[in-house]
């Protein structure tokens, strides 16, 4: 019995025809919408008495955050790009107004200072629009004459550490905006 039943499936499966049409090969691009970029919400920049140092002389830099609007800040993870060949980083001092850094380094062979807060109080360490924030500050001692460059380590080229600003809402990076500290050494 079991049989004669495979029989007629098999001969009522030959029976249908099946129509076959020739698919297009044709590609339809995609368009992807790429994200808005957002407008900075913080501007990151140097301060210092002087942009014209001397060979051997000792100097005081400080990195200051702005507020381009409101924010609540989880963490901040600086990294200030230096060149050791031309300069001594020395003596980091921490902003007061935040907790003390979870980690802090001056690396001459990764060419960075690295300042990192975490901030458990509930809506983050708070900036005002139009604020100006001391994150913290380091000695530079010129090595030769020429110019060098302090810079932030934002991502770009080969660097393996990336600035980043946390924010306590969303838990996302906030954009923000960078100026290099440009010093003529004579």
């Amino acid at each position: 019995m079991v049989i004669v039943e495979s029989v007629i499936l098999l001969t009522g499966l030959e029976k249908r025809q099946v129509e076959v049409k020739e698919v297009s090969e044709k590609r339809v691009p995609v368009v992807v919408p790429e994200k808005e970029a957002k407008e900075p919400a913080l501007a990151l920049s140097f301060a210092t008495e002087t942009r014209k140092m001397e060979v051997g002389n000792v100097y005081q830099v400080e990195v200051n955050v702005t507020g381009l609007e409101a924010v609540g800040l989880d963490s901040v993870e600086l990294y200030v790009s230096y060149d050791p060949e031309a300069v001594v980083v020395d003596s980091l001092v921490f902003s007061t107004d935040l907790p003390k850094p979870v980690f802090s380094k001056i690396s001459d062979k990764q060419k960075v200072v690295v300042v990192n807060y975490l901030v458990l109080e509930d809506g983050g360490f708070e900036i005002d629009e139009g604020a100006v924030v001391s994150l913290m500050s380091f000695e530079v001692e010129p090595l030769k004459s020429g110019v060098f460059d302090l810079g932030f380590a934002t991502g770009e080229g080969e660097q393996d550490s990336v600035t980043m600003f946390i924010e306590s809402q969303t838990g996302e990076a906030l954009p923000f905006s960078v100026s290099k500290l440009n010093v003529e050494v004579e």
